[in-house]
């Protein structure tokens, strides 16, 4: 076996070409955390549309905005609004419990476009003062009155569900 004497007899041989992942994208590329920092994953939903795109951005700022005032990685994200229609988006790849080890914490996330020709681009979403705020009330309510607001929601869909047995 040849040893090398120095690194300057190293040899770089550029091989195939690789196809961009992605083009006329725009993505979302999300860090979730696994139990107590037992796993980090980054997943990525890429989209077609704009609105789409703004609109999954949004959603992850709030559960950012959540997770960053609970401390704590073990309650569940359906507590944030729109976390309903979500879900379906971020399907199938999102894995709340890829460790075993209860639900993932949304830790970041990082916005991308893709042109083209599959050059990467950064992204600033620049949300309405609007949004702003629905973000910002995210991080000042705690997850004792999201309990309590959860609570209100069933009860107000059992008392909606009994109204539309009674008119049908």
């Amino acid at each position: 076996m040849k040893y090398l004497k120095s690194f300057n007899e190293a040899k770089v041989v550029i091989k195939n070409k690789v196809a961009p992942k992605y083009k006329n994208k725009y993505v979302a590329r999300i860090e979730f955390m696994y139990g107590d920092a037992d796993g980090e994953a980054f997943d990525e939903y890429d989209f077609d549309n704009e609105d789409e795109f703004t609109k999954v951005a949004l959603f992850c700022k709030k559960c950012i905005a959540t997770y960053s005032n609970s401390g704590r990685g073990e309650e569940s994200y359906d507590i944030v609004p729109g976390w309903d229609e979500m879900k379906n988006i971020l399907s199938p790849h999102y894995n709340p419990e890829r460790y075993g080890e209860g639900e993932a914490s949304w830790e970041g996330v990082e916005f991308f476009y893709y042109d083209e020709n599959g050059q990467k681009n950064e992204v600033e979403v620049i949300f309405t003062p609007e949004e702003q705020a629905e973000i910002d009330a995210q991080s000042e309510v705690s997850w004792e009155d999201y309990r309590q607001i959860k609570a209100l929601q069933k009860a107000q869909q059992k008392i909606d569900d009994k109204i539309n047995k009674i008119i049908k």
